[in-house]
């Protein structure tokens, strides 16, 4: 009786071993998909908040990216803050709401916005893009 238990225990303990590596590798894989996600929002803060439109432009889906505005140079950002971090909407989107306080310099004008930041993550790259745009400054 005790030599056929070893088996049975044998069995148990591999497929205990099996599912915790599984488990071990969606942890990685949501780890990853994090981090270039906090990465994405960072560079893009980054850009807008410095004025480097073009590299934020980089950061907007390719299908949804279109030129910049014309009147970017015309943008000082004051203020870059997040209002609502990012919330998961699926599996693969999430939604940020950030307030950016800029002036027009032509007019001197301090203004605000509450732009909401639409991110999609595309799993082949390991890459999050903004699919909603850059803000719209008025």
């Amino acid at each position: 009786p005790a030599a056929a238990m070893k088996p049975i225990i044998a069995r148990l303990l591999l497929c205990l071993i099996a599912a915790l590596l599984l488990a071990g590798c969606g942890t990685i894989e949501k780890d990853k998909r994090r981090i270039s996600l906090e990465a994405a929002l960072n560079r893009y803060g980054d850009a807008i908040r410095w004025g480097y439109y073009g590299p934020a432009l980089e950061l907007v889906h390719p299908d949804k990216r279109g030129a910049a505005p014309p009147d970017l140079d015309n943008i000082q950002v004051t203020g870059y803050d997040v209002e609502q971090p990012p919330l998961p909407s699926d599996e693969n989107t999430v939604l940020q709401v950030v307030r950016i306080d800029y002036v027009q310099r032509d007019r001197q004008v301090m203004r605000t916005i509450h732009d909401r930041q639409q991110w999609g993550y595309e799993p082949e790259t390991n890459t999050w893009w903004l699919d909603s745009g850059l803000p719209t400054f008025r």
